[in-house]
C-alpha cells in the first residue's frame, strides 16, 4: 500500500506541479520486493475470534493502571453499533433517545455526500452487547 501511495504522490507532482519524476524505480523495487517475498497479498482469514479472545484483550486494557478511558465500553459499543471511532466520539447526549432506543449519527461518512448525512440508527442487542445498556 505504501508503494501505491508513493506512486500517487509522484504522479500528482508530475501532473499538477510539473515536477518530472520517473516512477520506474518504484515499479522495479516493487517487483524485486515481491520476488523476495517481502511484500505481497495478506493471507485470507478463515475464522472469527472466539468470545474469549476479545474479552482477554479488554480485560488487559482494564487492568492497565495508566488507562483512564473506558476502552471496554467503547469497544463493546462499537461492536454493537458498527459505528466508526469518529462517529462514536461525535455523539452527544441529545442524539440519544432512550424511549425509542435510537441514536442520531451526525455527518455519517458517505462517498457521494460530504455534509448533512445525518442518520438515525436503532440500538439493538445483536452482537452480544446491548448498546443502550452501555450508554446508560
Amino acid at each position: 500500500m505504501d508503494f501505491g501511495y508513493i506512486k500517487t504522490v509522484l504522479s500528482h507532482a508530475a501532473a499538477v506541479h510539473g515536477v518530472t519524476l520517473s516512477t520506474e524505480p518504484l515499479d522495479l523495487a516493487r517487483i524485486a520486493l515481491k520476488r523476495l517475498g517481502l511484500i505481497g497479498k495478506g493471507k485470507e482469514r478463515d475464522r472469527r475470534p472466539t468470545q474469549d479472545e476479545p474479552n482477554r484483550i479488554l480485560t488487559a486494557l482494564d487492568e492497565n493502571p495508566r488507562q483512564s478511558i473506558p476502552v471496554r465500553r467503547i469497544v463493546r459499543f462499537a461492536a454493537a453499533t458498527a459505528m466508526r471511532q469518529a462517529e462514536i466520539c461525535r455523539v452527544e447526549w441529545r442524539d440519544f433517545d432512550p424511549r425509542t432506543r435510537m441514536l442520531l449519527i451526525r455527518d455519517r461518512r458517505d462517498p457521494r455526500r460530504k455534509d448533512g448525512n445525518h442518520q438515525r440508527i436503532p440500538l439493538l442487542d445483536v452482537a452480544g452487547y446491548d448498546a443502550c445498556e452501555i450508554i446508560e
